[in-house]
């Protein structure tokens, strides 16, 4: 009986690794050199002028009132 051999087996795994990436080499390449991709069109902004002023800071606390009576 022959034995199948490690060295053999790894050797046919290398070669389809290798196959596959020349594969997706020349895939990727393939692509035309004669198109440029068109231009990005200018991204549209806002500006606000900042100043500074006075600001009233006030606060509206909700509660009750009723046990501050009772006691």
């Amino acid at each position: 009986m022959q034995r199948s051999n490690p060295c053999m087996d790894l050797s046919i795994q290398s070669k389809t690794v290798l196959a596959a990436l020349v594969c997706g080499l020349a895939v990727t390449g393939c692509h035309r050199q004669g198109q440029a991709p068109p231009p990005a069109a200018a991204p549209e902004v806002a500006t606000v002028t900042v100043a500074r002023q006075a600001v009233l800071l006030t606060s509206e606390l909700p509660g009750r009132t009723s046990p501050f009576r009772i006691a």
